[in-house]
């Protein structure tokens, strides 16, 4: 039972580590859930979820939260605990109630309204909060020898729901050289992991649009 309530405790606490970090990221960006239309990226959006995706005798139950489980309190109540993915491969908490406690909270939460939560924007955000990513593009952005003068490229990627970018495509060009289009594509798909967030365990990718700037060092942009 100490060892129950030891690893209760150290998961409490991990989870509060790993929410408190995700509010340190200012959301950066703008989603388009389920299209295959590019949206161009805006900055910036100031919104982030609190809550963990909680499976209660394998069941996610609307509206409830680690924050809501008082139960958490009574160890002896609890069979076990564990955190791993689950069929959408979100990592998720996942606790065994008693049958009759489970009864219990999901009698709570069976007038919960699903709808709002399913009215709610996912958000995916680019680490580091907003302007990030532009600081990130201008340091790994490299211009080919080949390439003399100024053009921006616009290029198309997906964001899947673990954060990987994948499927760099060109939208727009303003040059025709190809070492500045394939350093374009090279720069969108070596992105670092985006942070995804779902208000539901059900999650889909995303697709984003970046113009990229090429200019050649010692040259001068007039706008």
């Amino acid at each position: 039972m100490k060892a129950l309530k030891l690893i209760t405790g150290c998961l409490m606490a991990s989870i509060s580590f790993m929410l408190s970090h995700a509010q340190q990221n200012s959301i950066a960006h703008n989603v388009c859930p389920e299209e295959t239309v590019y949206k161009e990226i805006v900055f910036p959006i100031e919104r982030y979820y609190d809550k963990p995706f909680v499976y209660l005798n394998d069941e996610w139950i609307p509206g409830v939260s680690l924050n809501d489980l008082n139960i958490l309190n009574d160890p002896e109540k609890i069979k076990t605990v564990s955190v791993k993915n689950d069929e959408y491969n979100n990592s998720a908490i996942f606790i065994y109630l008693e049958d009759q406690v489970f009864g219990q909270i999901k009698n709570k939460y069976r007038n919960f309204n699903l709808d709002s939560l399913s009215a709610i924007e996912p958000v995916c955000m680019f680490p580091g909060g907003n302007g990030r990513l532009q600081d990130w593009i201008r340091s790994n952005t490299m211009v080919p020898v080949s390439f003399d003068g100024y053009a921006t490229v616009t290029v198309g990627f997906k964001v899947s729901p673990d954060g990987t970018v994948s499927d760099a495509k060109l939208l727009r060009s303003g040059t025709t050289n190809d070492d500045v289009i394939q350093e374009a594509l090279r720069l969108v798909n070596s992105m670092p992991r985006f942070i995804v967030e779902f208000p539901t365990p059900k999650n889909h990718p995303f697709y984003f649009s970046v113009t990229i700037e090429f200019l050649t060092p010692g040259r001068i942009v007039i706008r």
